[in-house]
């Protein structure tokens, strides 16, 4: 591949644009979903507007790297056959929450790693706090009335955010990033991310982001600080299988559930009715091979509460199983070079993508961004020691 920019001094500054960009999306990504920015349109359209300027600078430095001969010819072709369908899909679709993982990978491929990780944590944790503060002193509240059938009401608190679980997902996105950015953890750090798990919990009464982060925590301290070496033996096993089998899972237990069957329905009460609501969508959406007009999934889409079931309604057949099959490579790699804290991440992530949101959509780009990182690892054998 010809260089057509040989001299570097602009790499530095390249890469600064790259982290302040990035600073800028994952902050105002979080204020998108504020109660305040949700307040009035006006708001969300400069919030929007300053989401999609930021990333769209960020992808304005792959033109940069392009002619610095970052990329090889292989990666050109590799990166177009993906794009292929998954650009289908997005015409399909009409948003762009899978593709801008493509992005992430090819920007982030020549600036630091652990310095993404740390600046998306950062603006993580900024961007909470400035939802919090506006619950607090402002009448933004984000407190939202669940009823029931019986007649019951269920209060939930967003703190700042327009949905109660938005903020708790978003909590179980801090303990990741946490986790990815930083490889040692004190006995303090245990105790001060289980305590905020529980107070966030006592707000926002999610349960599932709540089991999630203390899975995470609980994993960590098993693997990283005590290190038994033979369950850890098992999970990494787990963790090469994790996506094909919560893919399966997802989409077959949906599908075999049937209604006033004893079993099939104690373990539809245990996950909150998710099977039969999953079930629903699937008769009123199915699926296609590259995704579908919103037109056709809208009414019936809402009843699915799954992330690999919605890629499969929303973005087809063949992104479910192009995602599918890089994440699982991913682990794999992860798993070769002995990387735990993304080995935890990746399979927590798996988890969740059974029955909750959150697979291969923006809040996976601090992730994404380490493939790169990880993938030299693996192609040099270089062992992580944690």
């Amino acid at each position: 591949m010809p260089v057509f920019i040989k001299n570097n001094k602009y790499d530095n500054l390249i890469n600064n644009v790259v982290y302040a960009s990035f600073f800028v999306h994952q902050l105002f990504f979080l204020f998108s979903v504020s109660a305040f920015a949700r307040s009035a349109q006006s708001i969300r359209n400069v919030v929007n507007s300053i989401i999609i300027l930021s990333f769209a600078v960020m992808s304005l430095t792959i033109i940069y790297y392009f002619f610095r001969g970052k990329f090889s010819p292989k990666e050109i072709v590799v990166y177009a056959i993906i794009a292929v369908p998954l650009l289908i899909s997005l015409y399909n679709y009409r948003v762009v929450m899978v593709i801008s993982n493509l992005f992430y990978a090819a920007i982030f491929k020549n600036v630091n790693c652990k310095k993404s990780l740390k600046i998306v944590l950062y603006a993580t944790v900024i961007g909470f706090c400035i939802n919090i503060l506006f619950y607090i002193f402002t009448p933004y509240k984000g407190i939202v009335g669940q009823s029931y059938p019986d007649g019951s009401l269920r209060m939930r608190n967003g703190l700042g955010f327009s949905y109660a679980y938005i903020t708790s997902y978003y909590y179980l996105t801090i303990v990741l990033m946490v986790i990815l950015a930083y490889d040692k953890f004190n006995l303090m750090t245990y105790i001060i991310l289980t305590v905020l798990n529980i107070v966030v919990f006592k707000f926002t009464d999610t349960k599932a982001a709540f089991t999630y982060t203390m899975l995470a925590i609980i994993m960590h301290l098993m693997f990283i600080r005590f290190k038994n070496q033979f369950i850890y033996n098992i999970f990494k096993i787990g963790v090469i299988v994790i996506y094909p089998i919560a893919t399966l899972l997802a989409i077959f237990l949906p599908v075999f559930y049937v209604r006033g069957n004893r079993i099939w329905d104690i373990l539809n009460r245990i996950v909150n009715g998710r099977l039969s609501l999953t079930q629903r969508s699937f008769i009123d959406c199915g699926w296609t091979w590259f995704g579908q007009s919103a037109a056709l999934w809208k009414e019936g889409v809402r009843w699915a509460d799954s992330a690999i079931v919605l890629m499969l309604i929303q973005n087809g057949l063949i992104v479910l199983i192009m995602s599918v099959i890089f994440m699982t490579f991913f682990s794999y790699m992860a798993v070769k070079i002995n990387h735990k804290p993304l080995m935890i991440v990746m399979f927590v992530m798996a988890i969740r993508a059974i029955f909750d949101l959150g697979f291969m959509t923006m809040q996976l780009g601090p992730v994404i961004i380490m493939f790169y990182d990880v993938y030299y690892k693996y192609k040099n054998r270089i062992i992580c020691d944690y």
